[in-house]
């Protein structure tokens, strides 16, 4: 997970634009660590209180490709965010950084 963040404990200023990029390939992460990234990006979003304060958030995962399984429409509710996240899975290939 790259985050560019100075201050965590600062949600992000109103209708900002957040972009998750998670590692999911097989080969490079396990299945642990995958779950822990995900769940580090949903304790993130609720701290930034997505969608309260008015800033969107979108997720994507790569591995020998990328797909993105939250995009920034879906953010407006949390379910619906939480749902995509929940949905992520791992990816074959390795993810070439």
């Amino acid at each position: 997970v790259f985050i560019f963040w100075s201050d965590f404990r600062t949600p992000p200023q109103k209708n900002a634009a957040v972009v998750f990029l998670i590692d999911s390939s097989v080969e490079s992460v396990d299945k642990d660590n995958f779950k822990r990234q995900r769940e580090f990006i949903i304790s993130l979003a609720k701290s930034f209180k997505i969608p309260e304060n008015g800033a969107r958030v979108s997720v994507i995962t790569y591995g020998r490709d990328a797909r993105s399984i939250v995009q920034f429409k879906d953010s407006v509710d949390f379910n619906s965010f939480l749902y995509g996240m929940m949905r992520s899975s791992r990816m074959q290939g390795e993810s070439g950084l």
